[in-house]
């Protein structure tokens, strides 16, 4: 089921793996429920990071959406009050004659 290695070094830049023989019958017994329990715990930890990065997040992102909405609706009733239409500027000729205004 599992074996296990030693690390020989030979030389300065060269290794060697070498088989340490076969696991015993306890080994192989407790290898499988230390596999199932490393499974289940780390299936723990990744739930609790979640829920600790997901209840922040989803306080977040309520305010954020509450904060936009009570923009849109200022600008709603900002717009209540502007009158929009088209219009047209017709200057007059003696305004742009350039003449002498005294301004009396």
């Amino acid at each position: 089921m599992i074996k296990f290695y030693k690390k020989i070094m030979i030389s300065n830049s060269q290794e060697k793996l070498e088989a340490l023989g076969k696991p015993s019958r306890l080994a192989n017994l407790l290898a499988l429920p230390a596999i199932i329990i490393s499974g289940v715990a780390a299936a723990a930890l990744a739930s609790a990071v979640m829920a600790v990065l997901l209840v922040p997040g989803s306080i977040i992102a309520f305010l954020v959406w509450r904060q936009f909405r009570k923009l849109k609706q200022q600008q709603e009733e900002a717009a209540q009050d502007i009158l929009e239409a088209e219009y047209t500027v017709i200057k007059d000729d003696k305004d742009s004659s350039g003449g002498n205004h005294t301004g009396k």
